[in-house]
């Protein structure tokens, strides 16, 4: 199996400094690695920026918000996911 794959290990991504504020270059890369996989106008404003801060530069959960955020949008027959989209998957990352 792993002559299939070549699994890498992703560490997170730093998006604040220790006096807590954000930290800029982090955020923006992380909006890079999202825009690969992701037509960055699916978000309603400020929904990726908010989905980055909440899960703290890991990778891993926030593919795993989009990913609920987007069954939700999709549900609701809607072309962008919203902020409230957002928060009920960010709700049900806190119970994952």
């Amino acid at each position: 199996m792993e002559s299939y794959f070549i699994t890498k290990t992703l560490p997170m991504i730093k998006i604040a400094t220790i006096e807590n504020k954000p930290f800029q270059e982090g955020i923006d890369i992380i909006g890079k690695i999202v825009s690969k996989r992701a037509d960055l106008a699916l978000f309603d404003e400020d929904v990726l920026k908010t989905l980055i801060q909440y899960t703290g530069g890991s990778l891993r959960d926030l593919f795993h918000v989009i990913n609920a955020s987007a069954k939700r949008a999709e549900r609701r027959d809607s072309e962008k996911i919203s902020v409230e989209d957002a928060s009920r998957a960010l709700e049900e990352l806190k119970t994952y």
